[in-house]
């Protein structure tokens, strides 16, 4: 396979210089040996085959002192301890630890998690003869030692937490599934580092390292709370009240739901283990004297008050308002959440600050920072980049060409006033801010107007959900168990407001709304995955009885997969006979061909406007184009640079012919026959083209699709009679009607088909989009012109006419498909082979990756 070229005019591009920085990095760090950090542990022990973990021991074996155990958090080591030890009382034991994947202890580790660790504690405790020990837990340590009094509640004498984690719901987001997802992007982000990045060992022994990561991704701190309100042992718990990584809040819940504890709190934050590391070492080594002379209460000693207040459950409505890094995580996804659906972001603001986890102000302000520096990334990029950035990935997933195209023409028509009016209009805002930036709006002014608009919304908004969300959680204190689920309810509901209730006040938006309940209603508007999902039975039958489904494929051998996906349309037509007269007129445009190249190939196959632009591997008329324009070729030959064909612009009606042909048989037969009418409107007089779509029956069902087409002519009020076509592309989603046209089958017809088929004895089965003068021209098999020869994939079009039921068109189609495994089977057994079910499963995925496109 022939390696890309990694140069751009003479010289190294910047991908190649990384990918050679890369590359050495590794190399490097693979015969760099790693060093770890320098730590208070002098003696080692082998756990397992391979697992070493480093240590300290003021004592030895046989040592009657009373032991205590320091467990550092993460990231961390036990040099940590450096304060405490330094200062600790010779009458007690002291052992510190670097926990598995810290310090230098071994790094390759298959389970980072603080439940492993204790594990790794515990054979550690059995090798120094240690039975019974007081745990001294800092930060994350704090679920070890919790683990390990799960693990043997015998060996814990007491327990110290020092700004320790604990409950599960004061943590971060106060939801393990929500902890876990940050927990995720935290890691991937630290791997993209240490291996996406040239860095020659410079992170490998950094404080946020992979080890540190891994710790919060494997480690569930759900079961602390469990563990908490069982522990019988002395506790002590020493926090800090400005804590901005483990909040004070966590500290009281834990002094709750222990009630022999005893809760010491300083004015500093999370780090108090280097602020008053000789404090703590005094205050640890009274509280092991104590415990050790029966002083400390166990949680049978505790008061009755304090046993009555630990068995009260968590009231997950009396959550402190968020400080520290909860704070800024909580701003920082709201922030991010505007660049993905601000409206859900603003509800979701005022839900917490319904909870009181968050002040108005923060609320307010952080979605409205959001919204506004995102939108103004959309206006500078239409601005300075324009239509190209748009047209491709992963851009025209969020916004869509036609709905760009749809936001330039409402901007041209109302101008500034646009900016203003979409922020109250949701699904208009993307489009409609870039298309300011490509038309050059001012900028102070698409500023002031954007900025006005913000700071009327976002609060409105916000503010909305916060007193409708502090009504709902009001209602929540007799139901805590299911507060999630109502809150989820509620946030729905708000939304639905906005999205349903809303355009449901106009006359507009109730059209719309019955037109999208129509589409539900009405089978032939389905999407095609839904309709073949009823058809999904009998296709497993027919898949078990021959051998698989890519068994189907064999119908067509000389078509690629059979025609079921990925098949050129050119390569088809090439097929049949690029000179019959039955065909119209094309040239095959190759993909990433210059504009005058591609021009000239139009040319010299005597194409001229107006002219029918399609891709080369598509369906469902998915980005057809009828230029009838010279301007209008030019810009989409330059703006898609994808294969196509450019086929001539054929007048006549248009019919879709099934044809199919047995392999015993001798003649094939047609089995269905469609026309396919391309439905128009007829003036009064009076209504605006708007109002003729929304009154239409019919083009209500597709009204986003007409809406856009007539985008810059919505207002135009048509002359009476004047007839205006809703669609120029016999295709059914976009806005053709079928209806059965089996009247029209004759036998000329049929051989008509069979001749221009002459020259390709291969094919057996799909479907003719063709074109002729009249009904009478089709039935007469005269003046044929042939725009499409579809496949296995290809469906009977005539099941489309709204007389036949769903169950009429299933039986059709199950018809159609037992037919097509049928004549496979006997194209197999003749030597045909069907494409290999893995090549058909990547074809498969390459057809979905152009379909989001």
């Amino acid at each position: 396979m022939a390696l890309p070229d990694l140069r751009r005019h003479g010289r190294p591009s910047f991908l190649a210089l990384y990918l050679i920085l890369l590359g050495a990095s590794h190399a490097w760090r693979m015969q760099a040996r790693p060093h770890g950090v320098e730590a208070v542990a002098d003696q080692r022990l082998t756990i397992g085959d391979a697992t070493t973990m480093a240590f300290s021991d003021t004592g030895e074996p046989g040592d009657q002192r009373p032991a205590v155990l320091l467990l550092h958090g993460s990231p961390g080591s036990s040099r940590d301890f450096g304060a405490i030890l330094a200062h600790g009382d010779e009458a007690l034991r002291w052992l510190s630890v670097d926990l598995p994947g810290f310090g230098s202890s071994g790094r390759e580790l298959d389970d980072y998690s603080f439940k492993a660790h204790a594990a790794y504690v515990e054979a550690l405790l059995d090798a120094r003869g240690i039975q019974r020990v007081h745990l001294f837990a800092f930060s994350m340590g704090g679920g070890v030692a919790l683990n390990l009094y799960a693990r043997d509640r015998t060996r814990v004498a007491s327990l110290i937490l020092l700004s320790s984690i604990g409950v599960q719901q004061l943590e971060l987001l106060g939801d393990y599934d929500l902890n876990h997802a940050l927990h995720a992007l935290q890691l991937g982000g630290l791997w993209f580092l240490h291996e996406g990045l040239p860095h020659f060992g410079a992170l490998d022994d950094s404080v946020f390292d992979l080890a540190f990561a891994r710790n919060f991704f494997d480690s569930d701190q759900r079961p602390l709370r469990g563990i908490l309100e069982v522990f019988d042992e002395p506790v002590l718990i020493l926090h800090g009240e400005k804590d901005p990584l483990v909040p004070y809040a966590a500290a009281l819940e834990h002094h709750r739901i222990v009630p022999q504890s005893e809760l010491r709190s300083f004015p500093e934050g999370h780090f108090l283990l280097w602020q008053r590391g000789a404090e703590l070492a005094a205050i640890c080594g009274d509280w092991v004297g104590e415990v050790e002379k029966g002083k400390r209460p166990r949680r049978v000693g505790a008061s009755v008050t304090r046993l009555e207040r630990a068995s009260l459950p968590f009231d997950s409505l009396t959550q402190p308002e968020a400080e520290g890094i909860v704070w800024l995580l909580l701003i920082a996804l709201l922030v991010a959440g505007t660049f993905i659906a601000e409206d859900l972001s603003c509800l979701g603001a005022g839900i917490l600050i319904a909870q009181g986890r968050l002040g108005w102000i923060d609320g307010v302000a952080a979605c409205a920072a959001g919204i506004f520096f995102g939108d103004l990334l959309l206006y500078a990029s239409g601005r300075w980049v324009g239509t190209p950035l748009f047209a491709r990935r992963p851009l025209r997933w969020v916004i869509s060409p036609r709905s760009l195209a749809h936001a330039e023409h409402w901007f041209a028509r109302r101008g500034i006033a646009v900016i203003f009016i979409t922020r109250f209009i949701p699904g208009t805002r993307l489009p409609a801010y870039a298309a300011a930036g490509m038309l050059r709006t001012p900028f102070l002014t698409f500023t002031a107007y954007f900025l006005l608009a913000v700071v009327l919304w976002t609060p409105a908004v916000v503010s909305l959900a916060a007193i409708l969300g502090a009504e709902g959680l009001a209602r929540l204190q007799e139901v805590r168990y299911a507060g999630a689920v109502l809150l989820l309810l509620l946030s729905l509901f708000l939304f639905l407001s906005l999205r349903v209730v809303i355009p449901l006040a106009s006359s507009k938006g109730r059209r719309i709304w019955w037109g999208r309940l129509q589409r539900v209603r009405r089978w032939e508007f389905w999407p095609a995955w839904l309709f073949y999902v009823f058809l999904l039975p009998h296709l497993l039958r027919l898949s078990w009885r021959h051998g698989g489904f890519h068994t189907a494929t064999a119908v067509n051998p000389g078509i690629e997969t059979g025609g079921l996906l990925g098949e050129s349309k050119a390569g088809v037509l090439d097929a049949i006979g690029r000179g019959r007269p039955e065909l119209a007129s094309y040239v095959y445009l190759p993909e990433n061909e210059g504009l005058e190249a591609r021009l000239e190939r139009i040319a010299a196959a005597a194409l001229a406007v107006p002219l029918v632009l399609k891709p080369d591997v598509g369906e469902r008329g998915r980005r057809v184009q009828i230029c009838r324009r010279a301007d209008e070729l030019h810009a989409r030959l330059a703006a898609d640079p994808s294969a196509m064909l450019a086929q001539e612009f054929v007048e006549g009606l248009e019919f879709g012919l099934f044809f199919l042909r047995e392999p015993k048989s001798d003649r094939g037969r047609i089995f269905s026959l469609a026309r396919k009418i391309l439905p128009e409107l007829v003036a009064d007089g009076v209504s605006t083209i708007e109002d003729l779509i929304l009154g239409d029956d019919r083009a209500v069902c597709l009204a986003s699709f007409h809406l856009d087409r007539f985008d810059d002519r919505l207002d135009e009020i048509p002359k009476a009679g004047e007839r205006l076509r809703l669609a120029e592309l016999g295709t059914h989603c976009l806005g053709a009607v079928f209806q059965d046209g089996s009247d029209l089958n004759s036998p000329a017809l049929l051989a008509a088909v069979e001749t221009i088929l002459e020259d390709d004895p291969e094919f057996h089965f799909g479907r003719f989009d063709l074109k002729a003068p009249s009904e009478d021209d089709l039935r007469a098999g005269r003046d044929l012109r042939v725009l499409e020869l579809n496949g296995l994939s290809s469906e009977a079009a005539h099941i489309y006419d709204p007389k036949y039921s769903l169950a009429e068109a299933l039986e059709c189609m199950r018809q159609q498909w037992s037919l097509a495994f049928e004549i496979a089977a006997v194209q197999r057994s003749r030597g045909a082979r069907p494409t290999p079910a893995l090549r058909l499963a990547g074809k498969a995925v390459q057809h979905l990756f152009r379909a989001s496109r």
